[in-house]
């Protein structure tokens, strides 16, 4: 399997960290996927859940890496059915707040109207009481929007405390402009290696470094130059690549401040 186009060559040693994985998804055995991982220098995983199963199931490959892999519990706008797992959220958390492996953040948890798999008063519901369970725990969350700005900002204004990532972030610099604030961060996948996406970019040209974080959003959204292999955690490296291109900035630089970024936003040790 080929990883990358050209050698990493990292002068000093320099970690990155995906903020943003759906490592029970991935075809390939956990351990080979760690430990590709680690040979690309990615040092911690987000290993974020859509719905109360895999929420579980993030915590539970977690247990097996705990000085790798950090979990997320949360329920999808496209997950929203069952009103019976959102009410477990909590007792989930509180379940394993004792635990060497904690929850890091609720997540991932938003609105989607391009798909509009449920009608968005019902998304609305979900993604207000988990936007309560991460005050209630003080958590960070971890947020999907999808044609759906207007609607999570003025949802967001009742929750300035929380941090907060939009993860795959895919708007426009307006809505960037929007939603800055002092606890807002925004991450980014593979998508801005793709042609056509000259409007994340200006968007990852206008942030500074210091509120953009990196995330693969595996196994989706493979970085352009290595398509049709599975993404992975490994696979990070190249969305580094590409914001130090656009905007003119070391790799080791990169991987250092957004890296930095991730450990203060999930409190990682």
């Amino acid at each position: 399997m080929v990883f990358f186009t050209e050698d990493l060559s990292i002068e000093k040693q320099c970690f990155a960290t995906d903020t943003h994985a759906h490592l029970f998804l991935l075809k390939s055995s956990l351990e080979a996927v760690i430990a590709r991982a680690k040979l690309a220098q990615v040092e911690c995983i987000v290993n974020v859940g859509f719905c109360l199963a895999t929420s579980i199931k993030a915590y539970e490959m977690a247990m097996q890496y705990p000085d790798n892999i950090f979990p997320a519990i949360g329920i999808h706008p496209e997950e929203c059915a069952s009103e019976n797992d959102l009410d477990a959220i909590p007792e989930i958390i509180k379940k394993t707040n004792n635990s060497v492996v904690k929850y890091k953040a609720i997540g991932e948890i938003g609105l989607d109207y391009f798909r509009n798999t449920h009608e968005k008063g019902l998304q609305k519901k979900f993604f207000i009481r988990q936007l309560e369970y991460a005050e209630e725990f003080n958590l960070p969350v971890i947020i999907h929007n999808r044609e759906a700005d207007q609607d999570v900002l003025e949802i967001l204004k009742d929750f300035s405390q929380i941090p907060k990532v939009f993860h795959c972030y895919s708007s426009n610099l307006d809505f960037a402009i929007k939603a800055q604030a002092e606890n807002h961060y925004f991450s980014f996948t593979g998508n801005i290696t793709y042609k056509n996406k000259d409007h994340i970019l200006e968007v990852v040209k206008f942030l500074p470094l210091e509120k953009i974080m990196l995330e693969t959003d595996c196994p989706y959204i493979t970085p352009h130059n290595l398509k049709g292999q599975e993404n992975e955690p490994a696979f990070v490296i190249e969305i580094a690549r590409k914001i130090a291109e656009v905007k003119q900035l070391s790799l080791e630089f990169v991987l250092e401040q957004t890296t930095k970024n991730a450990k203060f936003f999930f409190r990682f040790k």
